[in-house]
């Protein structure tokens, strides 16, 4: 009976701190995403400035070594951005039908330039349904992740290990997850290591973005922070068991798709396409209206801005006869994009509208889609991605 009752008290005590653990994630997570949108924001403002002083400048000239620095720079924010985004759940995410392995072995090919040559590299690959539904990128920059980690702790070489293996959850097993999860056919991803390990003090706080052991100028802390929110946007879990000095495996679980689909991603060729007619600009941050009207006007067309949702129902009640397309900010006060874009359906049902957001999490892509939107566009954004976009939905017939 004592040992009944005590081993009752260890897992509740176990299951209270994977709450409390998750929830100390979900309030990290919204304040990372927080900081990412609004900062993707700032980034528009300055991506589009770099933009239009290029297009008044010759190509000669001396000023564009400068314009470059500022938006290689820009770049690299988005980039920083996008990982936190990646931790919160809030970023731009894809979904293909995506075999795991050749994306392992694509990420082992790309470490294997940078890896110490003592470091072995070991695959065993035992899934026979190894297909999910996910994000190949993403994917890849996850194995990648922690693949460098690895590698850094393993200074005098070692062996790095990528296992794969199918397992059945069933609902017994869901239930001890900390996370909600669907019972089903997983594959499962392991990634080990002979390296320095991580201790017991360390080890809770790995996920959180900014938190780092190593030193300073070699890394931001945000790699384990974008794994974990690529693992949780994947409807994925992730392990960890490691201690110091007796090397690390990671876990990762995604569920099986079974489905006959095949998708493959479709390159887009990065050139400004001119175009003319009126564009309804919706946006509540000033320097987001002022330099994407100014770089639409540079490409030929005539925009009407709005600095919120009522503004621009009023607006597009008063101008619809001339308005050719809507570009709509998701994130407002008073009345969200997606509330105001249903005031303007009721105006014109065949409105043509492409929502804009610093993230991507008030409905995915494909939700938009149904709703009647002609497409979204993840800020930061180039003028040449938002000219390519304008140009589909302006000459494509409305069904």
């Amino acid at each position: 009976g004592v040992v009944l009752v005590f081993r009752d008290i260890t897992e509740k005590y176990h299951t209270e701190e994977q709450l409390r653990q998750a929830q100390k994630m979900d309030v990290i997570g919204q304040l990372a995403g927080g900081i990412a949108h609004d900062f993707n924001n700032m980034l528009v403002g300055i991506i589009g400035a770099v933009e239009l002083i290029n297009m008044s400048i010759e190509e000669n000239s001396p000023l564009k070594e400068y314009t470059e620095i500022i938006f290689n720079s820009a770049k690299k924010s988005a980039d920083l951005t996008g990982k936190l985004l990646a931790f919160s759940r809030k970023g731009k995410t894809v979904s293909y039908k995506s075999d795991i392995h050749p994306i392992i072995i694509e990420s082992i090919s790309i470490l294997k330039r940078s890896i110490n040559k003592k470091i072995q590299i070991v695959t065993d690959f035992k899934a026979s349904n190894s297909s999910i539904k996910g994000d190949p990128i993403l994917l890849q920059n996850s194995f990648l992740n922690l693949s460098i980690n690895s590698r850094d702790a393993m200074p005098n070489g070692g062996t790095l290990k990528f296992s794969t293996r199918n397992r059945i959850l069933d609902e017994n097993l869901c239930k001890k997850e900390p996370a909600p999860i669907t019972p089903g056919e997983y594959v499962e991803i392991t990634v080990s290591d002979t390296g320095s390990g991580i201790s017991k003090e360390t080890l809770p706080r790995i996920f959180e973005p900014f938190f780092t052991t190593k030193p300073v100028g070699q890394g931001t802390g945000l790699g384990l922070s974008a794994v974990y929110g690529t693992v949780k946007e994947h409807r994925g879990i992730i392990k960890v068991d490691s201690e110091a000095e007796k090397g690390t495996v990671i876990s990762i679980l995604f569920p099986v798709d079974c489905s006959k689909e095949s998708n493959a991603p479709v390159q887009t060729e990065k050139v400004i396409v001119k175009g003319s007619g009126y564009i309804l600009l919706v946006d509540d941050e000033p320097y987001v209206l002022s330099t994407i009207c100014k770089s639409l006007e540079k490409i030929g067309y005539n925009v009407i801005t709005a600095e919120n949702g009522l503004q621009a129902i009023d607006t597009y009640h008063k101008n619809q006869d001339i308005i050719s397309a809507v570009i709509m900010d998701m994130v407002m006060p008073e009345l969200s994009g997606r509330e105001a874009f249903e005031e303007l359906k009721k105006i014109n049902p065949g409105v043509k509208l492409i929502f804009s957001s610093g993230f991507n999490r008030e409905g995915n892509t494909d939700e938009l889609i149904k709703s009647g939107a002609s497409g979204f566009i993840q800020k930061p954004y180039m003028i040449s991605e938002l000219s390519s976009k304008l140009a589909l939905i302006i000459n494509a017939p409305k069904e």
